[in-house]
């Protein structure tokens, strides 16, 4: 009888690998955000809440250019937009790392990277879709964060001694492994592949337009209201990204701890992530959802009382059960959930909300912190997440009942949980 791993390589396509591996590359090169406010705070002397303003810079470039990038995903191809998003990030962050900084410099690198760094999330994603199993999405979204995971995992505590050392030599790192993951993609990854249609477009044939996409989008009253609960998760979670390094550094930590703590919530999420997804399977899709967040409003709720390091430690397992349940949960139900046509333009509006929380996490973090203190920061954004999952699971038979209107005479549908198993298959 196959093992899991026998299964899987069977499941998918080289493609799909070389894609796996280039997120291990891609998230090992996207600890610049939390490493940027140690950056700012110390390097650059900023206080939180001027540290908080710049970071919305990041949010605001990547709004308009996420939902720009599925757009384009949708016309040209994921792969294209994925490749030149990657190679403008590296860019970007290269430059960070050797540019010498001005107040101006600062805010406008910062602003390009947000752009950049939103743009490479829907062309990804699309991509997984594409060459995963249509049958098990939830499946092939937690073999995708399971690579993610396993590089943030890997150079988490190394991109915390290397902000020891020097934070423009972690920024040119992130340029290094961040090109290595566009090149990978580009020599190895098939000019738009659709498994979902069984086939490769051929070079040069027309993609079908998708006419009155955005006005679709906005009418859309169901996913407008997933995108809404989306964007408030993702507020509370960028917490931990943007607002945890200065909380830390103000009880006497260092950028080596946060990379310990990073390092943790990777280690856990890779040990876990590989079949972890049954979880995730044997339940609703929209459920899960709901699980996955109230399981980070209870983890970022306790890092009000957390003063220790190893208190520290059980917060962050508890927001990373949240994360497990939830992201690859959310990959699938917004795939389902999006016109086969507009897949992209989809993709890029949940791209989109994450850029929206970049914008407000960090500048409303940041006040909070210098206001009201670490406590407050806390409790208020576990009372949010708390009130987002609750909300979800209000939600559940409304965005279910659409997942099935969709998928009705859909080849790629995907079901809303666990299918039954293949004959002799182990997982």
């Amino acid at each position: 009888m196959p093992g899991t791993r026998d299964v899987a390589r069977n499941r998918y396509p080289r493609a799909f690998w070389v894609l796996w591996a280039a997120a291990v590359f891609g998230w090992a090169g996207r600890l610049v955000l939390p490493f940027l406010t140690l950056y700012l705070t110390q390097e650059l002397a900023f206080s939180a809440k001027r540290a908080g303003t710049v970071l919305a810079l990041y949010g605001f470039g990547g709004m308009g250019a996420a939902l720009c990038a599925g757009w384009l995903a949708d016309r040209f191809g994921p792969k294209r937009v994925l490749v030149c998003s990657a190679s403008c990030s590296g860019t970007t962050a290269f430059l960070i790392g050797v540019l010498p900084h001005n107040r101006v410099s600062v805010l406008a690198l910062v602003l390009a990277l947000g752009a950049a760094s939103q743009t490479m999330p829907p062309a990804f994603y699309n991509l997984v879709a594409n060459l995963g199993d249509p049958s098990r999405l939830a499946n092939s979204y937690s073999w995708v964060m399971m690579g993610l995971n396993t590089g943030f995992a890997a150079t988490s505590v190394l991109a915390g001694m290397l902000a020891r050392v020097s934070f423009s030599l972690l920024f040119v790192a992130e340029a290094v492994v961040v090109w290595s993951a566009a090149l990978l993609v580009a020599l190895f990854v098939p000019d738009d592949v659709s498994r979902s249609q069984g086939r490769r477009r051929t070079a040069g044939s027309p993609r079908r337009p998708a006419t009155g996409g955005l006005r679709r989008l906005l009418a859309d009253r169901v996913f407008m209201s997933f995108l809404l609960l989306n964007g408030v998760f993702m507020a509370v979670y960028m917490q931990n990204q943007v607002s945890l390094p200065i909380a830390m550094a103000q009880q006497g930590y260092d950028s080596f701890h946060y990379g310990l703590l990073l390092g943790l919530n990777g280690i856990a999420l890779v040990i876990v992530q590989i079949h972890g997804y049954r979880l995730v399977e044997r339940r609703s899709l929209p459920r899960a959802l709901a699980i996955g967040m109230f399981g980070l409003a209870v983890g970022v709720g306790a890092e009000a009382f957390a003063t220790s390091m190893a208190a520290y430690a059980v917060c962050v397992l508890l927001w990373t059960a949240g994360e497990l349940v939830y992201f690859p949960s959310e990959r699938a139900v917004s795939v389902q959930l999006a016109p086969g046509e507009l897949r992209g333009l989809y993709l890029g509006a949940v791209a989109m909300t994450t850029g929206l929380a970049l914008l407000v996490a960090p500048a409303l973090g940041g006040w909070i912190l210098g206001s009201m203190g670490t406590r407050w920061l806390w409790l208020s954004a576990g009372l949010v997440a708390l009130l987002g999952a609750v909300a979800r699971w209000a939600l559940v038979p409304v965005v279910s009942a659409r997942i099935r209107e969709l998928s009705r005479g859909r080849a790629d549908a995907v079901p809303l949980t666990r299918p039954e198993r293949v004959a002799g298959e182990s997982v």
